[in-house]
């Protein structure tokens, strides 16, 4: 399994099962299920706060809903505008 960014293939696909995969250490899982959480109902739970708070602080607990906000949106204007991928980029197609 090769890694880049910090993430191997494994990871990748464990990510399209989402927070549930026995994959994720505990932080991992909290991020996966904030991320969920705001997509779903634009709020993160206190239960997934604490569990990010333990290695998180402050500036970084702030910068992970507008990260998560600024790739949305990102998302949003790619796939309304029909922008396709870089050529050569077959995304998770290439799984």
């Amino acid at each position: 399994m090769s890694k880049k960014l910090g993430l191997c293939s494994e990871d990748i696909e464990q990510v399209t099962v989402g927070s549930t995969s026995p994959h994720w250490s505990d932080h991992e899982r909290a991020l996966l299920e904030a991320t969920e959480e705001l997509i779903d109902r634009a709020m993160i739970s206190d239960a997934t706060w604490a569990v990010l708070a333990r290695q998180f602080d402050a500036r970084q607990l702030f910068e992970l809903p507008v990260l998560v906000g600024q790739f949305s949106t990102v998302g949003y204007f790619q796939n309304a505008l029909r922008i396709p991928l870089s050529p050569g980029n077959e995304g998770l197609n290439s799984r």
